[in-house]
C-alpha cells in the first residue's frame, strides 16, 4: 500500500468549542491505481478523491499497483493484484468480464475491516465489493457500460468477435439493471447518461461532469506546426478504431492540401506503427506526461464513433489551448458550441478539411484556443464540477 498522512481509524466526534464536528470516513473503491494517470478513469478517480479529501477522511482502495507518487490528502491502499485475465475469462460466463477483474477476497477483507460512513464505487464494476461494506453507496457511473459494450461490439471486424461483444453487452445490461437500483445515489457524467441510468432504476441521480485541473495546465496558444495529435488507450476499441481512421482516411486527405501534415499517436498499445510508406506517422506509445506533446501539436482530431461518458481528452486539450476537431459523438454531453469552442466533422473528408482550416489559419487557431480555455475554466474545473459531491456523502451519512 501507499499511504498518505494518517487519519482517524473510525468516525469520531471532535468538540470544537460548543459545536460537534463529525469526521466521516469514506471508502473510495477505485478503478485502478491512479498513478500514472494514463486513462480517463484514473484521472476522474484521482481528482474526485482529491476534492472529497478536502473535507472528508478518504481511503482510496484499488486492486493492482502503480508508480508511487507525491503524498495526497487521502490514503491510497492496494488490496492486492487484480484477478488474472485467464481467471476472469474462466469465471465470466455469467458475470461481465470487467466485473470479475474488479473483485477479490482480499479486497472484500479490506472493505469489511472498518466501519465506513459512506462508500463511493468507481464504475458499476466495483459495486459488488462496495455493497459488502454495509454503508450507503454512491455509484460513480463513468459511463453507461452497456452502451459502451454495444458500440464497441459494432466496431469488431469479424462476426465471431461481434457476437462475443454482443454477449458481453447483454451480460452488462443484466448486471447494470440489477446493481444500479442498489446504489443510494448514482453519479452520471452527462444528462444523456443520467436519463439512461434512470431507466435502469437509479433511485437518485446527480450529474458530476468530467473535468480538468485548470490550475495545473497553463494555457498556451497552439504552435506554428502542422502536427495532428490523438491521445488514447488503444486497448479500448473505440480509440483503436479512431486511430485507424486517422491513419488510413483522414491524414491522406489532409496531406492532399497540407503536404507537411503529420500525425502523432500517444497511448498504450498503439494499433499501428510507422512504415516506409507513412513517414508522417509518429507513435509515442504510453508516456508519463502528455502535456509536452500537446504543446508540440497544432490540432487534435477525434474521429470517435463509439464509447460512453464524456471525453476528458477533449477538456485537457481545450485547457492547454489546443484546438479540437471532432465528430459530434466525440464531444457529446459537453455542451460545446461548434465554430466557437470546437470544429465538427462527420466524414474523414470533413474532419480533414476542418483540421486544414486550423493549420492554415493562425487567427482561427488562436480564437479557438482562447475560447476553448475560457469555457473549461468557466464550466469544467474539477473544483466546480465536484463541489456537490461532499454534500451528497454528508447527507447519506446522516441518513
Amino acid at each position: 500500500s501507499v499511504a498518505a498522512p494518517a487519519a482517524a481509524e473510525d468516525p469520531l466526534a471532535h468538540r470544537v468549542g460548543h459545536s460537534v464536528r463529525l469526521v466521516m470516513t469514506l471508502l473510495f473503491l477505485g478503478d485502478a491505481f491512479p498513478f500514472p494517470t494514463t486513462t480517463g478513469g484514473r484521472e476522474r478517480d484521482l481528482q474526485l478523491a482529491r476534492v472529497l479529501a478536502e473535507s472528508l477522511d478518504v481511503e482510496l482502495v484499488v486492486l493492482g499497483a502503480g508508480t508511487p507518487h507525491q503524498p495526497e490528502r487521502f490514503r491510497l491502499v492496494s488490496a492486492g493484484p487484480k484477478p488474472s485475465r485467464l481467471r476472469a475469462l474462466l469465471t465470466s460466463w455469467r458475470l461481465p468480464y470487467e466485473v470479475t477483474r474488479h473483485d477479490s477476497r482480499r479486497l472484500r477483507r479490506v472493505v469489511r475491516s472498518r466501519r465506513w460512513s459512506t462508500v463511493q464505487a468507481s464504475h458499476a464494476y466495483t459495486m459488488r465489493p462496495a455493497l459488502v461494506a454495509g454503508a450507503p453507496v454512491v455509484l460513480d457511473a463513468h459511463n453507461v457500460e452497456t452502451e459502451v459494450a454495444r458500440s464497441a461490439a459494432r466496431l469488431e471486424r469479424t462476426r465471431s468477435r461481434r457476437a462475443r461483444g454482443a454477449w458481453e453487452a447483454r451480460k452488462l445490461e443484466r448486471f447494470e439493471r440489477a446493481l444500479v437500483p442498489r446504489a443510494d445515489v448514482v453519479l452520471a457524467t452527462s444528462d444523456d447518461d443520467a436519463s439512461t441510468l434512470t431507466n435502469f432504476g437509479a433511485r437518485e441521480l446527480v450529474v458530476i461532469p468530467n473535468g480538468v485541473d485548470t490550475g495545473a495546465i497553463a494555457h498556451r496558444p497552439p504552435g506554428p506546426g502542422s502536427e495532428v495529435l490523438y491521445v488514447g488507450s488503444y486497448d479500448y476499441l473505440p480509440n483503436a478504431a479512431a486511430a485507424g481512421e486517422l491513419v488510413t482516411e483522414v491524414l491522406p486527405r489532409l496531406r492532399a492540401t497540407v503536404a507537411n501534415a503529420t500525425l502523432r499517436l500517444v497511448g498504450r498499445q498503439p494499433p499501428v506503427s510507422p512504415t516506409p510508406d507513412r513517414p508522417w506517422l509518429r507513435v509515442s506509445g504510453e508516456v508519463s506526461e502528455v502535456l509536452p506533446l500537446i504543446r508540440q501539436a497544432r490540432v487534435t482530431v477525434l474521429p470517435l464513433r463509439a464509447g460512453g461518458g464524456t471525453r476528458l481528452k477533449v477538456l485537457e486539450a481545450l485547457a492547454a489551448g489546443l484546438p479540437v476537431v471532432s465528430t459530434r459523438f466525440g464531444v457529446a454531453g459537453l455542451g460545446l458550441v461548434p465554430e466557437r469552442h470546437v470544429l465538427l466533422g462527420e466524414t474523414p473528408t470533413e474532419l480533414a478539411a476542418q483540421a486544414a482550416r486550423i493549420i492554415t489559419d493562425d487567427g482561427l487557431a488562436a480564437t479557438l484556443s482562447r475560447s476553448g480555455r475560457a469555457e473549461v475554466e468557466r464550466r469544467f474545473d474539477w473544483r466546480t464540477v465536484a463541489a456537490p459531491l461532499a454534500a451528497v456523502h454528508a447527507r447519506l451519512a446522516e441518513r
